[in-house]
């Protein structure tokens, strides 16, 4: 478990990025809630009962502060920072 800051992945929150994330990494739950000027994701991995916690300022968009599984960012960054390049390359 950690706190560190990471910029956000283009298209984290997308649809694109949520389909990807239900048909390649079944068993992951979001929830996505507005509270202090801040958007506040939380993931949770039913599988591995870990969960992932993401505070992303209102105004700015680019960094997110986060808590929970090194592991399970890695695996949300990963389909993110795919389903961001190959929206790149079809446009």
């Amino acid at each position: 478990m950690t706190d560190k800051f990471y910029t956000i992945p283009p298209g984290l929150h997308s649809q694109a990025v949520r389909a990807a994330l239900a048909a390649e990494c079944p068993g992951i739950s979001e929830y996505c809630h507005f509270s202090n000027e801040a958007w506040c994701y939380r993931y949770i991995d039913h599988n591995n009962g870990e969960y992932l916690h993401l505070v992303r300022g209102a105004t700015t968009g680019v960094a997110a502060e986060f808590f929970g599984s090194s592991r399970l960012w890695a695996q949300i960054r990963e389909v993110a920072l795919r389903v961001a390049s190959a929206e790149v390359i079809a446009a």
